[in-house]
This record gives structure tokens, C-alpha cells and sequence, in this order.
């Protein structure tokens, strides 16, 4: 499985406003809602003069909540997909595969 993960220690609400660059793609990060660890934004992209609004939520969760709710669901974490670990390849638990069993 392929998990995307926000850096549960990233100041959200300190970035509300900012502005990126990406090529001709300018990002803004906009409507900053963060409650315990419910995360609630949205990105404007913006090309020209054409907007694109993206909402998006999500639980911001560390390495030991992550792996908790993975073994909860027969997962275990695989490796971390890049160095600033957003992009986690989890897979079924060693301890949850099946067993072939053969029939005399």
C-alpha cells in the first residue's frame, strides 16, 4: 500500500499564505484549520490567469501512531519512499501472511 504522509510537525498554521513556484504553477496555501491532529487547507494553484482550488484534509500522524494503525490492520511499514519521509510503501504483516498448507 502507498501512504502519503504530512510532516506531523510542519507549522501549518504559520504557512497559511504562503506562496511557491513550481515552473509557471504558483501555489498558496490557504484556509489553515488544524484541531488536535485533523488537518483541514486547501492549495490555489493558480497558471496565468486560471485558478484551481484543491481542499484537502487529513490525520497528522507519526511514525508510532502510523505503524500502530497499520499493525491494527495487518500492515507493517515496508520502507519510507524518500528522505523526507511523506511517502511511506507499507505491506501485509509477516506475522499476518497466509500459511499454504499441503494435504496429504
Amino acid at each position: 500500500m502507498l501512504i502519503e504522509r504530512y510532516d506531523p510537525d510542519f507549522n501549518w498554521e504559520g504557512h497559511e499564505g504562503f506562496v511557491s513556484r513550481i515552473g509557471n504553477v504558483t501555489t498558496t496555501l490557504r484556509h489553515v484549520r488544524l484541531r488536535n491532529q485533523r488537518l483541514q487547507a486547501v492549495i490555489e494553484y493558480r497558471v496565468g490567469d486560471k485558478l484551481w482550488l484543491q481542499p484537502f484534509s487529513a490525520v497528522l500522524l507519526g511514525d508510532e501512531e502510523i505503524d500502530r494503525d497499520l499493525e491494527t490492520e495487518g500492515l507493517e511499514r515496508d520502507r519510507w519512499l524518500d528522505e523526507r519521509r511523506s511517502w511511506l510503501l507499507a505491506r501485509q504483516a509477516t506475522s499476518q501472511a497466509p500459511q499454504l498448507r499441503l494435504s496429504d
